[in-house]
Parts: C-alpha cells; sequence; structure tokens
C-alpha cells in the first residue's frame, strides 16, 4: 500500500512522534510505499531516504499558531498523492485514522485548568480530526472513553492499540550488570532507589514527589533523568539527560511518575521490560494493562496514600522482575510488528463492529 504519515516532527524525538517513526520503520519493513507530511525532518535521521518527505515550513510562525497553518496546509497537499489512507500523529483533521495518545480536554480535565482563548482553538481542531477520521487508534481505555465522552464520538469508530515498545532495547540484564550500572550512576546501594524520568516536570508530577522524597525519614532516594532540577540533597539526585534511558532503569530499583495527566505511560511498560517494577498514579493509562507484581498505583495528588505504599516497598524490599513476572504482569504485546499488524487489520475492518 501507499501510506501517508502526518507527524510534526521528522527528526529524533519522544512522544507522538516517535511513535510515527517507529511505524514508519515496521510499515517500510513490510514493504510499504510511506510518504511523510510534516513541519519538521532532519536530514540525518535514518528513514528520511526511505520515504517521500514533504516539509511544511512553519518556523517563522508563533508555535500557537502553527497546528492551524498546518493543518491548512495539509488539506492542500495530501489530496495531491494517490494514497490509500493517511495516518495523522498530529492534531489535523487530513488523517482518515487518527492516532490518539491524548485529548486536549483530557488534560485540562486532570489538570484542573480552564481552557484559553488558544486551548479552544486547539479543541475545535481535535474535535474537527475525530469527527472527520474514518477510523481513531486510542492508545488506551482511558484515550477512547474521553475521545466517547468529551468530544461526543460513537465508540465504534474507535479501536484500541496500546502503544508499542522497542522490545529489542528495552531488556533486563544480570543482578550483577544492574549493580554496576548503580554504582555507574553514584546512585545509593544501601537505599531503594526510584528513578523519575521527565522532560516536563510539574506535569509530571515532580514537585508532589521530591515534597515527600526531601521529608522523608524512609531509606529511599530519588534520581532524576531529564529535565534539571534544583533540590538535590540526600534524597534526591540529578542524573542529567541520558541517551541510554534503558540503562537508567536498569540502575534504579523502581521507576515513578505522580502525573497530572497520563493518557498511557509509555515510561511504565520501558521500564517493566527492562525488569523494574513500576509506581504510578491509578489514573496513569498503562495501568489498564500491568497487573502486580510489577505496578503499585497510590491515588492521584494523594500525599499519605503515596507515603503508604513507599512504606510497604521499603518493607518488603526491592528486587527485580523476572523474565516470567513481566509477561506474566503484562496483559498485551507491546511488539512494534504486533501493533502495525492490529493497525492495518482495523484499517481493512474500519466501519464494521470489532467482533467481525
Amino acid at each position: 500500500m501507499r501510506i501517508g504519515i502526518i507527524t510534526n516532527k521528522f527528526a529524533p524525538s519522544g512522544g507522538m512522534e516517535r511513535y510515527a517513526q517507529d511505524v514508519v520503520r515496521e510499515l517500510l519493513r513490510q514493504g510499504h510505499e510511506i510518504t511523510v507530511f510534516t513541519k519538521k525532518a532532519d536530514p540525518a535521521l535514518d528513514l528520511v531516504p526511505m520515504v517521500e518527505l514533504i516539509v511544511c515550513p512553519l518556523s517563522f510562525l508563533p508555535n500557537k499558531i502553527q497546528d492551524e497553518s498546518f493543518n491548512w496546509w495539509l488539506n492542500r497537499e495530501c489530496p495531491k498523492r494517490a494514497l490509500d489512507f493517511i495516518l495523522s500523529c498530529s492534531r489535523t483533521d487530513a488523517g482518515d485514522v487518527v492516532a490518539c495518545g491524548g485529548t486536549h480536554i483530557g488534560f485540562l480535565h486532570d489538570a484542573g485548568r480552564t481552557p484559553t482563548f488558544f486551548d479552544r482553538r486547539a479543541i475545535r481542531l481535535e474535535t474537527r480530526s475525530f469527527e472527520r477520521a474514518k477510523l481513531i487508534i486510542a492508545h488506551s481505555q482511558k484515550m477512547a472513553g474521553e475521545i466517547e465522552d468529551y468530544y461526543g464520538i460513537p465508540g465504534e469508530k474507535i479501536r484500541v492499540i496500546y502503544p508499542p515498545v522497542d522490545t529489542e532495547r528495552f531488556t533486563p540484564v544480570s543482578a550483577e550488570k544492574r549493580l554496576e550500572l548503580k554504582r555507574s550512576f553514584g546512585l545509593p546501594e544501601d537505599r531503594i532507589v526510584f528513578l523519575f524520568p521527565s522532560s516536563s516536570h510539574e506535569r509530571k508530577g515532580y514537585p508532589f514527589l521530591s515534597s515527600f522524597f526531601e521529608s522523608t525519614d524512609l531509606p529511599v532516594h530519588l534520581a532524576v533523568v531529564g529535565r534539571p532540577i534544583h533540590n538535590e540533597g540526600e534524597n534526591i539526585s540529578y542524573l542529567g539527560y541520558s541517551r541510554e534511558i534503558e540503562n537508567c532503569y536498569r540502575a534504579a530499583d523502581y521507576t515513578i511518575m505522580a502525573s497530572q495527566y497520563e493518557p498511557f505511560g509509555l515510561v511504565g511498560i520501558e521500564s517493566l521490560l527492562c525488569g523494574t517494577p513500576i509506581v504510578m498514579t491509578d489514573e496513569t493509562g498503562c495501568c489498564e494493562v500491568v497487573t502486580s507484581p510489577a505496578v503499585t498505583a497510590f491515588r492521584k495528588g494523594d500525599s499519605a496514600d503515596l507515603a503508604a505504599k513507599i512504606k510497604e516497598i521499603v518493607t518488603r524490599g526491592a528486587k527485580p522482575l523476572t523474565e516470567s513476572e513481566v509477561t506474566q504482569s503484562l496483559r498485551y504485546d507491546p511488539h512494534l510488528q504486533t501493533h502495525v499488524k492490529l493497525l492495518l487489520d482495523a484499517w481493512r475492518r474500519r466501519g464494521k463492529s470489532p467482533g467481525v
């Protein structure tokens, strides 16, 4: 097939941009022809020579109006090409299939924010994208519920397909290697280490977590990787940015997040595949597909519940997950090949009930 992919950036990145690149990589492996529509591309990205790349230069425009300008451009450019279908991984109404990793109304609701002028414009565009799409791929049941409840989209138009993870990169290592990595990062060996990976500390709940770790006398330590912090201390350290986040997971005893809004939380699955259990709020999307002993869930914003759950962890001690424990605790197949197969099957069966 000839397939179009819409993504904000075709360059090394995270979130939906990385998801788009993963999908492109697998579609190319299967022999499909790919056209990528994007605002920005990195010529050094290995996928660039393998696709038809069409770039809309928008860097001269303020960020808050780029989405609408990009959308206008896409609705002119996409029909010029004979594509079997277009998968949109950004906020636009030009896609036949919309991959939804989060909704703007859901974010505002969970963050307790009142919509601004620009929020309302983003919501209008997002609503059109859902209404005009022939199929919506929600990355969690939480997402599917938001699309139905907040945007009035009928459920038969939505398929839940959990997002893929690089299963070759995120793998367990031996106990000896874990200890070696812990020492290489300078992490304490006499405390239970919780990893907090984040590029958006406020949204991911760093103020909430750091308040607990700064004041507790439990033998625990919070290690932050990503955006800098300014309150390092006995119980908190900063590891900097890392291109090898898998080794950060392996060096820690747990990965922890306290996000205001986390529609899925791929960090959780990456951590589990490295053998490191997770501590997440009970509203985190990936908790839908992870069971005990791999996950410890606490009530969002409830500092007493967080303290109780951390105390339980300290009492029982920390040990990495075995491969069998990971397999038993993870209730979906995170392989990229599986995800793309389900996506293509959903496109072929669009308009039919999931059981047909």
